[in-house]
């Protein structure tokens, strides 16, 4: 059969890839083989501050921080309730109050996914 011919020609040849497409392959192994995509050089020539704030955002804690905080804010956003005949011990003030925890608990989080952004 024709296939098995082709494969016995030539083992290291790829039968389903154009060249261009194995080109392609092999960049992108390339490329995540790297560890740090933008790495900062001269590092040590920055001021204390910033390299502390660098070494802080690119670190562990920094990004259970993250990962904790979208959790949250997706139990706060399931957490919204609107007045209606199913909750009636939240109305009035007591659901003001209980909308201005969930507002300043999504405020906070927005802070942290600010800090991440920059």
């Amino acid at each position: 059969d024709k296939f098995n011919n082709m494969k016995e020609e030539d083992s290291n040849a790829a039968l389903f890839e154009t060249h261009e497409q194995l080109e392609w392959i092999e960049s992108r192994k390339r490329f995540y083989r790297k560890r740090l995509f933008k790495g900062l050089v001269q590092l040590e020539e920055l001021g204390q501050l910033r390299r502390s704030l660098y070494f802080w955002h690119t670190g562990k804690n920094f990004e259970r921080a993250v990962m904790t905080c979208i959790v949250l804010n997706t139990v706060v956003m399931g957490m919204k309730v609107f007045p209606n005949e199913d909750f009636p011990s939240l109305r009035g003030s007591d659901l003001e109050g209980y909308n201005s925890i969930l507002s300043k608990v999504n405020m906070a989080c927005a802070v942290v996914f600010t800090l991440e952004a920059m």
